[in-house]
């Protein structure tokens, strides 16, 4: 009864967070949500998890689509030992790129690649651990029925 009644509370406290900072967001950028979700959906996106921390990735993409970010592709990066996160983009989505990294609450650095074959790819680092340990919470209950499972890191 004390997880179910700790469930609640958690699920409203980060529905509560993203509603603000989705307000924040979007009021700076003076664009209403549907505006700005029709606009980033032409947008290929990719996260990329860079700390090995199991469906990460998945969790943080789940978080961004409250801010109009559908990442349509979940990856694991090319190793786990990334301290900070960073935004790479393409020629053409700076603007995006760094409306993006305003989703969290210190900006993630942004910077032009064209290595990539998504137009924005967000690459996890350690300094998004504390936002993914607030995401995990609501999971808690569900967890634990799913001991034994084996997940990817993506």
């Amino acid at each position: 009864h004390e997880w179910t009644i700790r469930k609640k509370q958690i699920s409203h406290a980060l529905k509560d967070y993203k509603k603000y900072r989705s307000e924040v967001s979007l009021g700076a950028l003076n664009v209403s949500s549907s505006q700005q979700i029709k606009w980033f959906n032409d947008v290929v996106f990719r996260v990329r998890n860079g700390t090995g921390r199991t469906r990460m990735a998945k969790r943080i993409a789940d978080y961004l689509l409250d801010y109009g970010f559908d990442a349509k592709q979940l990856a694991n990066a090319d190793h786990y030992n990334h301290t900070t996160s960073y935004i790479e983009y393409k020629s053409g989505y700076k603007k995006v790129a760094e409306r993006l990294s305003q989703s969290f609450d210190e900006p993630v650095e942004i910077r032009p690649s064209q290595k990539h074959r998504a137009d924005v790819t967000l690459t996890l680092g350690a300094d998004l651990l504390g936002l993914d340990n607030i995401l995990t919470q609501p999971q808690l209950v569900k967890n634990t029925t799913l001991k034994g499972s084996h997940d990817d890191k993506s």
